[in-house]
């Protein structure tokens, strides 16, 4: 677990660099070369294509999202205003702040009413098939969760213990962090038809 000290100026140092990195090797003019090596411009090969291929992992397709909404201004001035008001510690470590961008992507509600998350969905230009992909993620469950059974490499049975409902939930890496009895606080999202 990694802590910062005198965050909230870090935070947004982080936050313009990253959106600036992201900016400056993630975007391609529809007249350059296309990156899949064809040697046509992007525009008459790949430009329009699905952005999601079927390996892609759920987390990194919400990092893309975030990566979108927090280089939107608007947004990214709305982010700033969150972190100002809910920082207040001299130390937030990097799960604090995966939490923080996690309620605003998905919770805090813009002036229009609608999320960052619904805004990146409007506004986004993605195909048919990924706008399909990314609206499965905005329809998740927040909640309190016991671990009832772990299937190491697969999966995790959860019981939500506020609407008393069970989720099967694959996950690799949680299922050698958890046991059965644990009590988890988070954010449970379908993916391809499942959670």
């Amino acid at each position: 677990m990694t802590e910062r000290k005198g965050c909230l100026p870090f935070l947004l140092s982080v936050l313009n660099n990253k959106i600036k990195a992201y900016s400056v090797s993630n975007k391609i003019g529809r007249n350059s070369p296309c990156p899949c090596g064809s040697g046509r411009k992007y525009k008459k090969c790949c430009w329009g294509r699905d952005k999601i291929d079927d390996r892609a992992l759920p987390c990194d397709l919400l990092d893309y999202a975030a990566d979108w909404i927090l280089e939107q201004p608007k947004l990214k001035y709305e982010f700033e205003k969150v972190l100002k008001k809910h920082v207040r510690d001299d130390i937030v470590t990097d799960v604090q702040m995966g939490n923080i961008l996690d309620a605003f992507i998905f919770d805090h509600k813009l002036s229009n009413g609608k999320t960052p998350f619904r805004y990146f969905l409007d506004n986004a230009g993605l195909s048919s098939n990924d706008y399909s992909t990314y609206k499965g993620f905005e329809d998740n469950v927040f909640s309190v969760f016991e671990v009832l059974e772990v299937y190491r490499g697969r999966g995790i049975k959860l019981q939500d213990l506020i609407w008393n409902k069970e989720y099967f939930v694959r996950e690799k890496k949680g299922t050698y962090q958890v046991k059965p009895g644990y009590i988890l606080f988070c954010r449970v999202t379908l993916f391809r038809s499942y959670f």
